[in-house]
């Protein structure tokens, strides 16, 4: 079993006669039968889970198996369900991750799969938003920002405008915000929808002033043009560099690596690379 994002998860197959119940359904989606087990509130203790459906074929071989977690796991780890799938030989093939609402909107993902060989030796993940793979990650891949986090755009949007409203001090003619560390950085996956603008006083004051002084280990140079992305039908201006200007394809989904901040009540987003598929 691999660790996954947040934490080991071991899956359990219980079947055993000490959980509070289990049911037997014929006929699922593999021609067999599956198991339906629920935890009492002792076993969820254990277990960590709720409730485990396990899938098995006609020949009575083990498929899939959902494993629900309780609610305190969920939320420490914002998964609320994890989905098993194994091949022929009863070895396992990929994971399903299923976040709850709160990882969904911070994110932009709701769903992650991973896939891994016989060594059980990750070798894709695909990322989801509504049952549509919005990216995905592989050996043969070259990718240089595995590590860089997903981050909504409106998420962080939502952040920026939040902290204005709960900064006393509104009597500064410049108003900026500089997000904790951990918002710094991140990645998105959008669409360039091909409005293109110049930068404005504004845009080059808080890069230039606030921006590369206050943060001279992500100093932002060779800024450039604006343009317009989408994010779930919301848009949203993204500064960019020349040469990711040369390169831009419109109307194509990319993935965007970004530092952001916030001045004068708006949020500020500076792209220092785009990655097409």
């Amino acid at each position: 079993m691999k660790k996954f994002f947040f934490i080991p998860v071991l899956i359990i197959i219980c079947t055993f006669l000490n959980s509070k119940e289990v049911k037997i359904i014929d006929n699922n989606e593999y021609n067999g039968k599956t198991q339906i087990v629920t935890f009492n509130e002792i076993e969820q203790e254990k277990s960590k889970l709720v409730q485990q459906n396990i899938y098995f074929d006609n020949n009575n071989k083990l498929k899939k198996v959902e494993n629900f977690f309780i609610k305190k796991l969920s939320d420490e780890t914002k998964i609320v369900k994890q989905i098993d799938y194994y091949n022929a030989d009863q070895i396992t093939v990929k994971f399903e991750l299923i976040f709850n609402n709160e990882y969904s909107i911070q994110r932009n993902i709701d769903k992650t799969i991973e896939y891994v060989d016989e060594k059980d030796k990750l070798i894709k993940t695909e990322y989801y938003k509504n049952n549509i793979m919005i990216y995905f990650e592989s050996v043969e891949k070259i990718d240089n920002y595995k590590k860089t986090q997903f981050l909504s755009l409106n998420f962080f949007q939502d952040y920026v405008l939040n902290s204005y409203r709960n900064n006393k001090d509104k009597d500064k003619k410049t108003e900026f915000v500089l997000i904790d560390k951990w918002y710094l950085s991140g990645k998105a996956a959008v669409n360039i929808t091909g409005e293109i603008k110049d930068l404005n006083e504004d845009d080059k004051l808080f890069i230039e002033e606030i921006w590369n002084k206050s943060l001279p280990a992500l100093k932002y140079d060779n800024y450039y043009k604006k343009i317009s992305v989408s994010e779930n039908n919301n848009n949203f201006w993204i500064i960019i560099n020349e040469n990711d200007y040369k390169n831009l394809k419109i109307n194509k989904t990319g993935l965007i690596i970004f530092y952001c901040g916030g001045f004068n009540g708006k949020p500020v987003f500076m792209c220092y690379d785009i990655v097409y598929d």
